[in-house]
Order: structure tokens, then sequence, then C-alpha cells
């Protein structure tokens, strides 16, 4: 039998380990179970939320008659703990963001140049708080009320 090999593009050095066994499993998956999850994501992204449901993958995740497959169950369950990660991740920053540019009045320049994270990875969370009126003074980064 013939060796089958993938080839990954590069990675960032610091992708999450999580991230990078998410890639590798998916990888290793057969055709038929990829597109499924292809699927599965595009509707999650693109597609109209009642239509989720409908996927094949959300069928076989929400029958309890049957076992799932290896491959897919395992997919499931590191697509889980890295989505947990990312949303701590993010729970992590935005309290981070609060606390430096809603209490403190640091700009993100500021807090970029001081804590060395892309001032580009705080903005949105940064003009969520302007935009909901947690910052009350006159900022210099366009994101004041």
């Amino acid at each position: 039998m013939k060796t089958k090999y993938i080839q990954l593009p590069p990675l960032p050095e610091d992708l999450p380990t999580e991230l990078i066994e998410v890639i590798w499993l998916y990888a290793k998956m057969p055709k038929d179970k990829r597109k499924m999850f292809m699927e599965f994501m595009n509707e999650n992204v693109y597609g109209i939320p009642e239509n989720l449901g409908k996927t094949e993958l959300s069928k076989l995740l929400n029958r309890t008659d049957k076992e799932l497959d290896s491959d897919l169950s395992e997919y499931a369950e590191l697509m889980k703990k890295f989505l947990g990660t990312l949303y701590s991740q993010a729970c992590e920053t935005a309290g981070f963001v609060y606390q430096h540019y809603c209490v403190e009045g640091k700009s993100l320049e500021e807090i970029s140049r001081e804590y060395q994270i892309d001032e580009e990875a705080l903005r949105l969370i940064a003009q969520y708080y302007s935009l909901t009126g947690e910052t009350s003074w006159p900022r210099g980064d366009g994101y004041s009320q």
C-alpha cells in the first residue's frame, strides 16, 4: 500500500496547540467527513442560523440513538476545547481592555506599546466599549462618544 502524505501550509509559531490539533485531525479525516464539517462551518459563518440544524453533521451530533464515528467525536471534542479557549481569551482581553482603556483612560497606542500587544487586536473591543458608552471622556483615537 502506498503511503499518503499531507502538506500543511506554514503555520505561525504562536498558534495555539489546540488549533494545531484541530487542523491535524481535519487533515487526516476522510474526504466525506471533511465535507460535512466544511458544510457545517460555512453554515455557521455565512448561512442562516435556522439552517444549521439541517446540516448532516448537526443531525449526526444530535442523534442519541447512535454512537458517533471516532473521527467525528474526537474532532467535535477538540473543537469544543478550542472554542472554549478562544472564548476564555476573548473574555480576558475584554477585561484587560476595559481596565486599561475605559477605567484608566489609556489610548490603544499606549496600551499596545506598554504591553507589546498588536493595537489592531485591541481596537474592536475598544470600539465596542466606546459605542456602548463605557468611556465618557474625549479620546484622541476616534472612538469617543
